[in-house]
């Protein structure tokens, strides 16, 4: 499955709904073009053919993006809500100075 890079997905969303309530509140031909313009770019990089599909699949990996970004909790980090109940580690260098 085609994969678009998380930094363009956000933008180009965010550009169709505009587009999309623009044109419901001014059914310029300009605004027209844009959407069709923009929707079609949406098709191709999500890899869809239907706009409606295009979007939802664009969500779904704007999503998939941003679990992969959370930094995870690894085994030697306090957790914050920790860091009063440890105060022997106050001291120690490069920890909690």
């Amino acid at each position: 499955m085609i994969t678009a890079h998380p930094s363009l997905l956000p933008e180009l969303v965010a550009r169709c709904e505009t587009l999309r309530h623009r044109l419901a509140a001014d059914h310029s031909g300009e605004t027209a073009r844009q959407l069709e313009d923009a929707t079609y770019t949406q098709c191709v990089i999500t890899g869809t053919r239907q706009p409606d599909t295009a979007l939802s699949v664009a969500r779904r990996q704007m999503t998939d993006a941003m679990k992969r970004e959370q930094p995870r909790c690894h085994r030697n980090t306090v957790a914050p809500w920790a860091l009063g109940r440890l105060p022997r580690l106050r001291g120690l260098p490069g920890i909690l100075e």
